[in-house]
């Protein structure tokens, strides 16, 4: 009961959520759908750096991902630039980590789609703003 009251819920909220274990994507609720421009069945049980190497434009995003697939050790939040086949998005993403006491489970990716309010709030989008509001989040952070 616990489980299906769980996936309700996420898949009920609004932004993207990937859960990723051993490398793979054992999660997508619809919003991860619609901000990657995947469905679920496409993505899940594959090995996440395969999902997403279909163009260059996502090397960035590719690595932050790696990066916290490797990393267990702290939450990552991150801006990235992501192409989806159609369209360049900013994205807004935060990591936690699923464990136990003995073992590390997974990795809950919360993304949100900030291209929208980037653009109303007049920010230059480019990979060079987005490293400059990168370091605002690490800073704020530490």
């Amino acid at each position: 009961m616990s489980d299906i009251l769980h996936q309700n819920i996420l898949n009920d909220v609004s932004g993207g959520t990937l859960y990723v274990a051993s490398g793979k994507i054992n999660y997508a609720n619809p919003a991860a759908e619609k901000i990657f421009n995947k469905t679920a069945a496409e993505m899940l049980n594959q090995p996440f750096a395969k999902i997403f190497v279909d163009y260059a434009e996502n090397d960035d995003f590719n690595q932050i991902i790696i990066d916290v697939i490797e990393d267990y050790s702290r939450t990552h939040e991150n801006i990235v630039q992501y192409f989806d086949g159609k369209n360049f998005k900013y994205l807004h993403m935060k990591t936690s980590y699923l464990r136990n006491k003995t073992e590390k489970l997974g990795i809950l990716i919360l993304i949100d789609d900030i291209t929208e309010v980037l653009k109303l709030c007049g920010v230059e989008l480019s990979l060079q703003k987005i490293k400059e509001l990168n370091t605002q989040l690490e800073t704020r952070t530490k």
